[in-house]
């Protein structure tokens, strides 16, 4: 008699393990892998840091292996800390923005946010030309 709530318990305890590894497995399978890289960017004033929790938890689940940093000098200059492997499932690129203010445009937001999309553009087309 003793024995059964013990049997139980452990019984349910197994029973949670099976079916969290099983579900985690299914959502995997979910995911589209694709060799097409993911490209996050933090907000003004901010840094890559704020973008490290969002691309761990990806890495975690299994979405991906491979995460790269992509720097943004003041003037556009784009270097990344690490190559992306050849035929890496769906690597992730954090953008870091050393003009994460946009400085030199205080008095032009508009025009700031234009600029701010250059320095993104210029990620992008590193990248292409990583690809080549």
């Amino acid at each position: 008699m003793k024995r059964f709530p013990l049997i139980t318990i452990l019984t349910t305890i197994l029973a949670f393990c099976c079916l969290a590894v099983s579900s985690r497995a299914m959502a995997i399978q979910h995911y589209r892998q694709s060799t097409v890289p993911t490209i996050f960017v933090h907000g003004w004033g901010s840094s890559a840091r704020a973008e490290d929790k969002m691309a761990r938890a990806a890495q975690r689940a299994g979405v991906t292996k491979t995460i790269v940093r992509a720097n943004v000098d003041r003037q556009g200059k784009v270097s990344f800390d690490r190559n992306i492997p050849k035929g890496a499932i769906n690597p992730i690129v954090e953008v870091n923005l050393a003009d994460n203010k946009l400085s030199h445009y205080k008095d032009n937001y508009t025009a700031g946010y234009h600029h701010g999309g250059t320095y993104v553009k210029n990620v992008v087309k590193a990248l292409a030309d990583c690809k080549k």
